[in-house]
């Protein structure tokens, strides 16, 4: 008898171990996202929908992404705790860039919302015609910004902050320093600043680590001359393990030709700067063969009547042996760019809102 009770006692911690019987939690489905490959040919979804297609190595979604409220941490989380800013850390998870139209018929526009576990990362916000960033998020469940950037106070930028701070808790704010001129900007930068929202004048040089996260700010330097707003704008290189991507706002010339003289890595994703106009691309081509990246990223509006067309720069990427994938998420109506990266491969595509 007491042998047949050993027996059973040792079955049940061995089926306990092996997690048999426990119930386990569903996994919901993320946005469908279409892999690519450098040099393919980039094709939006018709009729505002997302393609169809599954890569066949799949990159966890950020809906696969642990809840919020996970207690694990992996043991190789980073022991720097950033100023004012408490996050469940589990630098070994999967995260989600979106480059989400904002833009309207008329105007350009920039917001990129970054996501992993529970940090969350808002990087300007469109211009006040279009609310969709808050729509975005809203219909995502976010409740609170860790960082909020506003790259520089160029309306079709920051037209939703003000609504934004008071739709959302936000931790902390990045500006460049510089009004140039503009009440409005002022204003909203006081707004920020009274709510107490922890808000730092930040410029090359300046980074921060969340969740394994590196954001890293390489425009304006601290000794910049440039006078105009553009210019002047914040540039951030996000790197996540092996996954690099670089955020150019709305630099133009004079700019692109400092950092060209400066950067020394290159980055998977390329955001065109200037959305991708030819004002602002004049010196593209050479940071791109700095950057070298395997796709560029065109967010705006679809009007090309301010600020030169995007024909030149099209006409660059497509130019073998060279050529670089490009995605727009201003056409078929307005489409969010998706990309999602374990750190190391990453996928990228269309998904309509």
């Amino acid at each position: 008898m007491r042998n047949l009770f050993v027996l059973a006692l040792t079955a049940m911690l061995f089926f306990g171990c092996m997690g048999i019987g426990e119930e386990q939690p569903p996994v919901d489905e993320g946005d469908d996202i279409t892999i690519i490959e450098k040099n393919d040919t980039v094709a939006p979804p018709e009729d505002n929908e997302t393609e169809d297609e599954t890569p066949d190595e799949e990159t966890p979604s950020e809906d696969e992404i642990p809840p919020e409220n996970e207690d694990e941490t992996p043991e190789n989380e980073t022991s720097e705790e950033p100023e004012d800013i408490s996050y469940t850390k589990n630098p070994d998870q999967s995260f989600a860039v979106y480059f989400v139209y904002v833009g309207t018929s008329e105007d350009q526009g920039d917001a990129i919302f970054i996501k992993k576990g529970d940090v969350d990362v808002l990087i300007d916000s469109g211009p006040e015609a279009n609310p969709e960033i808050i729509n975005f998020m809203k219909s995502r469940k976010i409740d609170d910004i860790d960082i909020l950037v506003s790259t520089h106070g160029d309306p079709e930028h920051y037209g939703q902050m003000s609504s934004i701070v008071d739709q959302f808790d936000v931790e902390q704010f990045w500006w460049n320093g510089q009004y140039d001129g503009n009440e409005e900007y002022r204003q909203l930068i006081e707004k920020i600043e009274n709510k107490g929202i922890t808000t730092k004048v930040v410029s090359r040089g300046d980074s921060i680590e969340l969740n394994g996260m590196t954001f890293e700010v390489w425009n304006p330097s601290d000794s910049s001359t440039f006078t105009d707003l553009d210019n002047n704008a914040i540039v951030l290189k996000v790197t996540d393990r092996n996954f690099c991507a670089f955020l150019t706002s709305d630099i133009i010339g004079g700019a692109q030709n400092e950092l060209v003289n400066q950067i020394d890595f290159e980055c998977a994703i390329f955001q065109a700067p200037y959305h991708g106009l030819g004002t602002g691309n004049i010196q593209v081509g050479q940071l791109l063969g700095k950057v070298n990246p395997e796709v560029v990223v065109v967010s705006g509006g679809p009007s090309e009547t301010l600020g030169g067309a995007r024909g030149p720069l099209f006409s660059r990427l497509d130019t073998p042996p060279n050529t670089i994938p490009y995605y727009q998420n201003y056409i078929g109506g307005g489409l969010t760019i998706k990309i999602v990266s374990d750190g190391s491969t990453y996928d990228i595509g269309y998904i309509g809102d």
